[in-house]
């Protein structure tokens, strides 16, 4: 059972959260920034494409590509999904799980009801083109955290509470750039992974 923390813990998260995003956003270039924003506009045209050139709809693709896209960089995880449109076996170049899901979905399952998991269901809606989910990857769990996800810590965001909380933060951000949520947090992914 996943533990809740209290209203009052995740105040706090979310005040630390805030302000490390806000430290993070002051250094973000005018070119990160550029890259940033149309980082997901451009994701969701490539949706599009392969849908319109396979006569599949957009949720089957951008169910297919969020389902395979953990633990995969994003170049990967397109690779993948095209290999797969394009009738190759991609077994074995995944994760089991999320390629049998992938597959699933091609077969004509239903993504709404496929797509699992909190990151993953926020990274699909994102590739839709639904930019007020926020997908807390990697990047992001360590940005607005503070503390680094391939240690264990992200095992947190299974506490109750903390992956929305998480969220506010990028939204909050968002807002006072006057951005969409994901496209704030596209934008210090960018400005982070440049600088790993």
């Amino acid at each position: 059972m996943t533990t809740a923390l209290t209203t009052a813990s995740l105040g706090q998260l979310r005040r630390q959260g805030v302000r490390r995003l806000r430290a993070e956003w002051a250094l973000v270039t005018p070119e990160e920034q550029a890259v940033g924003v149309t980082w997901y506009d451009e994701a969701h045209v490539w949706v599009v494409r392969l849908a319109f050139k396979h006569g599949i709809t957009t949720p089957e693709v951008a169910g297919i590509a969020a389902t395979l896209s953990p633990r995969l960089p994003w170049h990967r995880a397109i690779a993948m999904t095209e290999a797969m449109l394009d009738g190759h076996d991609i077994r074995g170049q995944g994760l089991r799980k999320q390629v049998d899901k992938a597959q699933a979905i091609l077969d004509g399952g239903d993504p709404y009801k496929l797509v699992s998991g909190v990151k993953v269901t926020s990274f699909f809606h994102n590739l839709m083109g639904e930019y007020s989910w926020v997908t807390i990857d990697k990047w992001a769990f360590d940005q607005v955290s503070g503390r680094d996800y391939n240690t264990g810590d992200h095992h947190m965001l299974e506490r109750r509470g903390v992956y929305e909380t998480y969220a506010d933060c990028f939204r909050v951000v968002a807002f006072e750039q006057g951005l969409e949520p994901a496209v704030a947090q596209a934008v210090l992914w960018i400005s982070t992974r440049g600088k790993a």
